[in-house]
Formats: structure tokens, sequence, C-alpha cells
């Protein structure tokens, strides 16, 4: 399914506010280029905001002036095309599953090195902080990267109520929250998935799964992330990244459709809206016949409409040792050049307030643009 493909989908009514896009931050000194500058346009034809997802799978000291710089010029010369940009750096840094995971103190520094950068160059981008749900945490066995040194700092960091052991008594946001001055937007990671705890036989039937809610408030404890971020900070929420798991192994119990579908439905009943209305930004309304295992191809660019004649901007130092690359853009060298855009900018929104609709409007998606995910990352 390409961009064009999903707005179909949607309807008339409905079309898609935010298309999030994966990159690699060893690879922002390549960007733009021919690759990135197609899904520039199909978002701008979409009439929709950039979500770039930074992940620094080199690990967070690789992030450095020269980094910065590179994301600070690129969100600049996006809004410059007329397209907002929201920038999530480091999502689900509260988890063990990606190498920028459990490093509270770097990854505070980290962000707000990366959020000074941004705002100095980028009127119109905006920060968004992202953990995974509180529910789980820490999420043990879900990853290699939680310390295991209780004398280090790492530990002592997450280790909230210094008990000396890493629980669900311990604060899964705090440790990791980088400050309100370069915040714009709280986001989180919500997958609804099956109860180990149950037999397998309980594990695609709907009713097993617990309502949205429970991912949002984390009951049992005092880490609700909507009353202490959103709330107490009003600051508006966005469901970042969603799904709902079916386990093709397992007696198929509701079926995929069926999971999906109660999944998704929660996040536009009347009793969410009334509940959580900081929430701005949610998974689309799709028709009763769709559900949500929406598979995004990258857009193709042979359409006159999408397809942009140079880079928006090409590097300017030769390139740096390779690295693994989880996107396969084609490198630029060369002079910088003029935005073939037009250099007039959109409307500049306060901090918190990028173009978004109104919460009847408001959907996601996510462009497939990773070649891998960890089996272990979902908790």
């Amino acid at each position: 399914m390409t961009v064009d493909d999903y707005v179909l989908s949607l309807g008339e009514n409905h079309t898609p506010t935010i298309l999030n896009l994966y990159v690699d931050a060893a690879h922002l000194e390549d960007s733009p280029n021919e690759s990135l500058n197609c899904q520039i346009a199909a978002t701008k034809a979409a009439g929709a905001i950039l979500m770039l997802t930074i992940e620094p799978w080199d690990g967070l000291h690789t992030i450095d002036s020269v980094v910065t710089t590179y994301l600070a010029r690129l969100c600049r010369d996006i809004n410059d095309a007329g397209v907002g940009v929201f920038v999530r750096f480091a999502h689900e840094m509260n988890g063990g599953w990606y190498p920028w995971g459990a490093r509270p103190g770097e990854y505070r520094d980290t962000y707000r090195a990366v959020a000074a950068a941004v705002k100095a160059a980028a009127e119109n981008t905006a920060m968004v902080w992202a953990p995974n749900t509180g529910m789980g945490y820490p999420y043990n066995g879900a990853g290699k990267y939680l310390p295991t040194d209780t004398e280090g700092s790492r530990f002592k960091q997450m280790d909230t109520n210094r008990d000396g052991v890493l629980d669900r008594d311990d604060d899964p946001f705090a440790p990791y929250y980088p400050g309100d001055d370069v915040v714009d937007w709280i986001g989180v990671s919500l997958y609804s998935k099956r109860n180990n705890r149950e037999s397998d036989d309980e594990a695609n039937k709907a009713a097993e799964r617990g309502l949205l809610n429970k991912y949002i408030n984390n009951p049992g404890t005092e880490y609700n992330l909507y009353e202490l971020y959103a709330k107490e900070k009003n600051k508006p929420l966005m469901i970042a990244e969603t799904a709902s798991a079916f386990y093709p192994d397992f007696p198929e119990g509701d079926g995929e459709v069926a999971i999906k579908r109660q999944w998704w439905r929660q996040f536009w009943s009347p009793e969410t809206l009334n509940e959580y209305p900081l929430l701005k930004v949610r998974p689309p309304s799709l028709p009763s016949s769709q559900d949500l295992s929406l598979t995004m191809k990258r857009q193709p660019c042979g359409s006159n409409s999408l397809k942009l004649p140079t880079p928006v901007r090409s590097a300017t130092t030769p390139s740096r040792a390779k690295r693994r690359s989880l996107m396969h853009f084609s490198k630029t060298r060369g002079k910088r050049t003029p935005s073939p855009f037009s250099t007039a900018r959109r409307r500049t929104y306060p901090a918190g307030q990028v173009d978004v609709r109104a919460p009847s409007q408001v959907t996601t998606m996510e462009m497939e643009n990773r070649t891998r995910r960890r089996a272990w990352r979902r908790v």
C-alpha cells in the first residue's frame, strides 16, 4: 500500500495528518536525497506532517554536533518545502530492546542537544518525547540493553525508589524526561498483545486484551503518562505507534480482523475522547471492512505529481565509514544546491500545535522503511 492507496482507503472525510518515517541517524548526512524527497513530496501531496523518527542505531554517543546540524538543516529544508515536521528522537528509550534504551542521563542530554539544534533552525518543527507504555516496565527479558551492574549509574538512575531492584514500582518515565522546554508533544507506543500468563487458547481472544486506558493509565502504579505529562504539563498527546497482535500459530479465537478492530475502535470511542481530551493524534478510523494491519510501501516516484527534480540539499562532507543501514537511501555528494521547492514557509505554529486538525480527522500512518525489527522488542 502506498501513500495514495492509504489516503483513498480512508475516504473523502479522513486524510492522514502524519506520515511517520524511520531514519537511521547514521544516514542523516546523506539526506535529503531522491528517495527522501519522494517521501516529502508524498507528504505534501497528502496535506500531512512528516514525522521523522530518528534512530541512533550506533549509540547515543554518536549524536554529536555534526549529526544534530544535519538533522536541523533537514528539518529546515522540509519546512521550506511547505511541510511541517515532528522529530521523534530515540523513541521507546525506557525499554531495553534498542541500543539507545535504558540510558536515562545520556538520553536526556542527547535529546536536549538535538532539540536545541532543531529549534534554532526550523520554525515549523516540533519535538516529540515518545516513551513506551508504562505497562510491564521495566520489561524484563524484552531486550539485551538493560543494566546488570546494580552499582552502576544507569541502574541507580532507573531504580527510582532506591530499593536495589528494577521492577514495576520504579518510575518508567521521569528518569528519561528531558524537560518541559524541549518537549512540544508527548508520544507513546501502545501495543495490544497476549497476556503471557494466560493459556495459548486465549491468545487471540479480544476479551483478554484489556482496554486502551490500561496502557495509558498504568493501573496499580502512580505512573499515569496522561496525567503526569499531558495534563499536568498541558502538552498534547499522540499515539505514535500502535498495533494489535494476532498470533497465527495459536488457536484462531475471535479472528484477526476482530482482534484488530476491537483495538482501534477504542481510540475513537466517546469514552476515550472524554477521558483524554489532550489525545490529539490517534490511529485512523477505518471503514468496518478494513483493519489496522496496513503495510506501507515506499511511495513510487513515477507520477509527475510526486517526482521532484533534484534533492533539496546535497551532503556537504565526504561520507563517514560505512555503517549498518536500515534505510537504503542513494548517497548524494557535491555542493549544496538550492531547494527546488518554494521558499515560502507555512504558517508557524506555537510549540505543541503543529498543524493538527480536529480530533475527528487526525490519523497517523507508518511508512515501512526498516529492513528488520527485533522479535523481542514488544513487551
